[in-house]
């Protein structure tokens, strides 16, 4: 789990070339995977769910080998999915 502190902290986050690399090695050992990302703010920004939906939107856009790495799962479910019709809060 990691607390960030804004949208612009999360899109660094989800870019940074160590979360890649996690996600280069960790992803092909999991069979089934489900993320949440969540906001404990008190009077959140209604548009947060779609404003991190695209930051997953663009990320796989920029990093085209990222899909292949979530369609060797047996699942995925979460923000990330674009088949996903819920939007993250």
């Amino acid at each position: 789990m990691y607390a960030l502190k804004d949208i612009d902290a999360y899109r660094t986050y989800m870019y940074d070339p160590l979360h890649r690399q996690i996600d280069a090695i960790g992803l092909p050992l999991a069979a089934d995977m489900i993320s949440h990302d969540l906001t404990d703010d008190p009077d959140p920004d209604p548009e947060i769910g779609d404003k991190i939906a695209q930051v997953h939107a663009n990320r796989f856009s920029d990093h085209p080998e990222l899909p292949g790495l979530i369609e060797g799962l047996g699942s995925y479910e979460g923000s990330g999915d674009t088949a996903d019709d819920s939007k993250p809060a």
